[in-house]
């Protein structure tokens, strides 16, 4: 009789754990709808999170577990030969390294999104690695003003004294001491803009104005307050009469200048680079007209170091090779064919 009561709490065992699985694969699907697809989840990835995902998974561990076990056991006590047994272990064993690479990207992996300026250097977290953002490149296509690629170039310090040069790309990451670095995006920062205060064809006096920021010009003894409220590279008007840019090069630069003053109300004005250099200027006219602009490009990189990956990617193979054994093998040895 004992031989029935095993086997029948084997197949009771074997049935939980595959209700667990599909239990497990039901409340998946959730996640891969769009967010706010349903209204009872704030997002669609946060159903694997959920506590009753998560019980679960803590439910089907142990059981997997006690599956390896007794399989190995079985195995060991078995005759050579017994080519079955290795795949349902394998598969088993690929489950499990699955679900342990699953805990510990839950409970271990980092995701962090950070901003580098160039030139500053920035410590990699949990490793000996620093890097310095040494120059950001936007690369346009040939034929249009459209952004074609974008490119961080780092110095890359893994270990003191040992420097090397790196470039990251779009969908190119790079992996350094186990993290990954992707390039995400960029942004675009004034530092000053120089402007030049002319009167006729005479510049009378010269501004360095941090972009929001009032600068308080004292003009024949009339307080005027000066702001650059906008910087565009490409200053362009569309058919709406609205102003934008046509890329993020600087070829038309173009800065939005506000006024205030007691002898007028306020009122803003653009002004550019070489906005009177051809034409003649009226004598005693002033006008403002921009020097240069001082930038800088901060770089936006995704870092992600995930220690499960690897468990993960073991557990795959453990299932490959059980599946392989199990379909390619197996029937082989049982009808005698030995390759």
């Amino acid at each position: 009789m004992r031989g029935p009561v095993k086997l029948s709490k084997f197949a009771l065992l074997m049935g939980l754990v595959n209700l667990i699985l599909l239990a497990i694969a039901f409340i998946s699907i959730f996640g891969t709808f769009p967010d706010h697809f349903f209204p009872f989840l704030s997002s669609s990835r946060s159903v694997y999170r959920s506590p009753y995902f998560l019980s679960l998974l803590g439910a089907l561990f142990p059981l997997t577990l006690w599956i390896v076990v007794k399989k190995g056991i079985e195995l060991i006590r078995a005759p050579r030969g017994q080519w079955a047994s290795w795949s349902g272990i394998l598969i088993h064993l690929g489950f499990l390294m699955v679900l342990v690479g699953g805990a510990c990207t839950l409970l271990f992996a980092e995701v962090k999104d950070v901003m580098i300026p160039e030139g500053q250097t920035f410590a990699l977290p949990h490793t000996q690695a620093k890097l310095k953002l040494e120059k950001f490149t936007i690369l346009l296509h040939p034929a249009t003003d459209k952004v074609k690629e974008y490119i961080s170039r780092f110095l890359v310090e893994e270990k003191p004294g040992v420097i090397s040069r790196r470039a990251l790309r779009v969908n190119h990451p790079l992996n350094i001491q186990g993290t990954k670095i992707f390039q995400m995006r960029y942004q675009m920062r004034i530092k000053s803009v120089e402007i030049f205060v002319l009167e006729g064809e005479k510049r009378v006096a010269t501004f360095n104005l941090t972009p929001q920021v009032p600068f308080l010009w004292n003009d024949g003894g009339v307080p005027v307050r000066l702001r650059v409220e906008a910087v565009v590279p490409d200053f362009v008007i569309n058919e709406k009469g609205e102003y934008t840019t046509r890329s993020p090069i600087f070829r038309n630069p173009a800065a939005l200048l506000s006024f205030h003053d007691a002898r007028e109300p306020d009122r803003m004005k653009w002004i550019f680079k070489d906005a009177f250099s051809h034409q003649p200027a009226k004598k005693q006219e002033r006008s403002f007209v921009i020097g240069s602009i001082s930038k800088f490009y901060e770089s936006g990189i995704k870092l992600s170091r995930d220690p499960g990956v690897w468990p993960a990617y073991l557990g795959f193979l453990f299932l490959v090779m059980g599946t392989f054994i199990s379909s390619c093998l197996v029937p082989r040895f049982q009808q005698g064919i030995q390759t």
